[in-house]
């Protein structure tokens, strides 16, 4: 999956680690001990690591153990849910990070809530100018998408993802999750995840599933096609804290299938609502977005908690901060 990201985005790494899937423990050692590696031949001056995942965690564990100095991006983003893996991830990487790039001012806060606001900036949200051009854009390959996954022109649909272990390796939650994704009542795109095309399988749902006309499966799609069908879709389905994001800067309503989140901010601005993953829940929330039109535009109008801009932000304050650090050598 994140080799086809890469290519949409036409991003060539200078070295990739393939290191593959595997329990939490296992995944996160293997990727500490590449990165150790990485970073003893490369001799950074920093580290940049981005977002809760696993190998955001080997980078900035492996970097601070070097001396390498880290910045987070994404810092002081919280659930308050200490069980779920993306959060232990998050507080460890602020921690040890002596730069942290804070999306929002509810992230801010958090930070100077555990006392580390002191190397704390707020930056605003990454995704936010990416996003925004790429959605704006306009290519053969995200006109086709409609073709390809047999939507008509100017009809609604519905946009689904959910690959959140918490929802995933519970039989019974997922499974209220694709009770309701079949039942809804217009055209829904579920790209599966590997994972939980894995569980589906395992929980015996992947036959159910294929019943449905309207439930459109499908491989996980490259960014590009992925951000135009988020866009003009009537609604998005998700348990992703980037998909929560993405669905708030382009103005598409969104559910999410979870009790908390990291991203409140999208929750409080009226862009996003939390059903936690219970089929009359989401049934219900989808039903009014899709009739109630006066309450899908008052979802669509409110303003987005996310601002542009961080990139050149981060990128300076990184700069002066190096160009710091040397001359106290």
């Amino acid at each position: 999956m994140s080799k086809a990201f890469l290519e949409d985005l036409n991003i060539k790494p200078d070295t990739f680690l393939e290191v593959g899937s595997g329990s939490q423990g296992e995944q996160t050692g293997q990727m500490l001990m590449q990165v150790e590696k990485q970073l003893t031949k490369e001799k950074p001056n920093l580290t940049l690591v981005e977002g809760d995942t696993n190998s955001s965690l080997a980078g900035a564990l492996a970097s601070s153990k070097l001396q390498i100095p880290v910045g987070h991006v994404e810092a002081g983003c919280r659930s308050f849910e200490f069980y779920m893996p993306e959060e232990i991830n998050r507080k460890l990487i602020d921690h040890c990070a002596e730069l942290l790039f804070a999306p929002t001012q509810t992230a801010y806060n958090n930070l100077r809530r555990e006392g580390i606001a002191n190397r704390a900036y707020i930056v605003g949200s990454t995704l936010t100018d990416i996003c925004q051009k790429i959605a704006e854009s306009t290519n053969i390959q995200k006109q086709k998408i409609m073709e390809t996954l047999g939507l008509g022109e100017g009809g609604l649909y519905a946009l689904a993802t959910i690959h959140r272990r918490e929802n995933i390796e519970d039989k019974e939650k997922l499974t209220q999750i694709m009770e309701a994704l079949s039942s809804l009542p217009i055209r829904t795109i579920f790209p599966v995840h590997p994972h939980t095309s894995k569980k589906l399988g395992e929980f015996d749902l992947s036959k159910k599933l294929k019943r449905y006309e309207h439930l459109i499966l499908s491989k996980p799609l490259s960014y590009s096609p992925f951000i135009y069908l988020l866009k003009h879709a009537r609604l998005a389905i998700t348990d992703s804290g980037g998909i929560q994001e993405e669905a708030s800067i382009l103005n598409t309503p969104c559910i999410t299938t979870r009790s908390k989140t990291e991203w409140p901010e999208t929750v409080k601005a009226g862009k996003n609502i939390l059903t936690g993953p219970f089929k009359d829940r989401i049934l219900r929330t989808a039903n009014k977005i899709i009739f109630n039109e006066n309450f899908y535009k008052k979802m669509r109008n409110r303003k987005s908690p996310f601002r542009g801009g961080a990139g050149a932000k981060i990128a300076e304050i990184v700069e002066n901060f190096i160009t710091t650090k040397q001359s106290k050598r």
